[in-house]
């Protein structure tokens, strides 16, 4: 019996002291970052922080880098319990501040409500992005919100996801992601709405590429048991964990999107005709 208690107290010291608490703040005022991009060595994944800032390091993982939108990448070179991000600012020169005047007003794609093809992220960290053009004849055009489909399931809170702009170069999305916003979605499959009509976003005249990251982290994530069956008969069940919320897509005779992996972006190519996100945007003159 004594033997049987040292084994569960050797298992819990394991689980217990095999995984560390970092915390990720602001170098400025001692903010917590929430959602910060955390890179491993070696791994082909990555973490989020949670909205405290803080994420579980695993006993097998060394932090290579941490990225978050606003913020100077931080290149880890000694082991901390805490890390600070810079801020990150750009001179802008000549900016023009434009109002839009709101006498036009039209929309760029469609949600269909009854659509059931939809991405959803697991351990393999991904995006995705849809290229969106404007064929109005107008000199300036804004985004004054955007409404998509999506879906969450098996956790208590609503999951947040980033809802990301890319710059469109020859029909491909850039590196450089333009800009970034953390939207939440509630649980059941829903239209959100982003409305940006307090703050405008000019819309290229080249069109841009908008998507989703998911954001990889406990708050998001759930196990469900998936069975594999096998040309020889065999099945297999297995755990594997996802990651909320599932974005929705319908089918198109175009496709333009592009699937984000490690910065990289890959054509998404699919044999059907779901070839389109589920994206609604309101654009006004």
């Amino acid at each position: 019996m004594k033997n049987t208690f040292t084994i569960i107290f050797i298992i819990l010291f394991c689980l217990i002291f095999g995984q560390e608490k970092i915390k990720i703040v602001d170098a400025e005022n001692s903010q917590p970052i929430s959602y910060a991009k955390i890179f491993f060595k070696g791994k082909d994944y990555y973490k989020n922080s949670e909205e405290n800032g803080e994420f579980t390091l695993s006993e097998n993982e060394e932090i290579d880098k941490i990225e978050c939108f606003g913020y100077e990448d931080f290149l880890v070179k000694t082991y901390q319990n805490v890390y600070s991000l810079k801020p990150k600012y750009k001179d802008i020169e000549g900016v023009e501040i434009i109002k839009p005047k709101n006498h036009n007003s039209f929309t760029l794609g469609k949600i269909i409500k009854n659509s059931n093809h939809s991405f959803i992220a697991s351990k393999n960290t991904w995006g995705v992005v849809d290229l969106f053009k404007n064929d109005e004849n107008t000199s300036k055009t804004f985004i004054k919100k955007i409404k998509f489909l999506s879906k969450v399931v098996d956790i208590k809170n609503p999951a947040k996801i980033n809802l990301v702009f890319y710059k469109n170069e020859n029909g491909k999305p850039s590196n450089e992601i333009w800009k970034s916003f953390i939207i939440s979605c509630e649980k059941g499959k829903k239209i959100n709405e982003v409305s940006f009509e307090k703050n405008p976003i000019l819309f290229p005249k080249e069109g841009v590429f908008i998507g989703f990251e998911w954001i990889m982290n406990e708050e998001n994530s759930y196990t469900k048991k998936v069975t594999n069956n096998y040309p020889d008969g065999t099945k297999t069940t297995e755990k594997n964990t996802y990651i909320n919320p599932s974005i929705f897509c319908q089918d198109s005779e175009q496709n333009n999107l592009f699937i984000i992996i490690k910065s990289r972006s890959i054509k998404f190519n699919n044999t059907k005709k779901f070839n389109r996100l589920s994206i609604e945007i309101d654009l006004t003159d």
